[in-house]
């Protein structure tokens, strides 16, 4: 990779770093995804927690769902989805191993949909949305986290109850 192409793609390799810190490495925060679903015992995946009334199955989906959009917007598919809709919360399926399988292909998607972007493109606005795609990308990692969070106090909850 030449200086030049460095120099234009700085924010989105720091943004790239700081997302596979989230997902796989160690984060300042706490726990890494890969971390937390290590510990979980698979048998509690579709317990709802009674204050929440959520299972982390629900909590993987629903992370999944908005990891999905993002790729689809960075490839510029028309997607949308609406709050609280299935599409939100999608209904737990099958296997609670396929959902985790599909984390790790929405995380590898979305890192190689980014490598031929530039800086530039970050400030561009996500087609239909009032927000850029630095914007977007930030805000999923966000999303993430605070869900991780989620998913430790619900498998506290159940695996106590």
């Amino acid at each position: 990779m030449s200086k030049t192409q460095i120099s234009s793609n700085k924010r989105i390799l720091s943004f790239q770093s700081l997302y596979e810190q989230v997902n796989s490495g160690e984060p300042w925060h706490g726990p890494s995804l890969q971390s937390i679903l290590k510990k979980i015992n698979q048998k509690t995946l579709g317990k709802k927690s009674l204050s929440s009334g959520k299972s982390i199955a629900s909590m993987l989906l629903h992370i999944l769902a908005w990891r999905e959009f993002v790729l689809a917007k960075v490839n510029q598919e028309a997607i949308d989805i609406i709050l609280n809709s299935n599409d939100d919360w999608p209904a737990f399926y099958t296997e609670p191993q396929d959902i985790i399988e599909e984390l790790h292909k929405s995380y590898s998607n979305l890192q190689s949909a980014l490598q031929p972007k530039t800086d530039n493109w970050l400030e561009t606005r996500v087609p239909n949305k009032e927000y850029t795609y630095e914007v977007m990308l930030y805000g999923l990692m966000n999303h993430d986290i605070h869900h991780f969070a989620q998913i430790l106090i619900i498998d506290k909850e159940v695996s106590e109850g």
